[in-house]
């Protein structure tokens, strides 16, 4: 078992720890590979990581941020970097 799945038991956490198998099962859209394990805590919450920064972004636009969507490109050769910024 696993530091985080020993901390889960000791606090009474209800909890599964889940083998790359069951993980492959129950999560196929997830690419598992075959040593992994996982914890589930079907009592938890789910961060929704995506949607937390976009109010952010909404709040701090709105207190005056100047915000910028930009991309990140590959290098165009393989000599020394230029900078060169792509804004969309």
């Amino acid at each position: 078992m696993t530091q985080s799945g020993h901390s889960l038991q000791r606090l009474n956490i209800v909890h599964e720890m889940l083998d790359s198998a069951q993980l492959a099962r129950r999560y196929p859209q997830i690419g598992i590979k075959l040593n992994d394990i996982g914890i589930l805590e079907p009592h938890s919450g789910a961060l929704m990581a995506r949607r937390g920064i976009q109010v952010l972004v909404d709040e701090m636009v709105k207190s005056g941020l100047e915000y910028r969507v930009a991309a990140a490109l590959p290098p165009s050769s393989k000599g020394p970097l230029e900078r060169n910024y792509h804004h969309l």
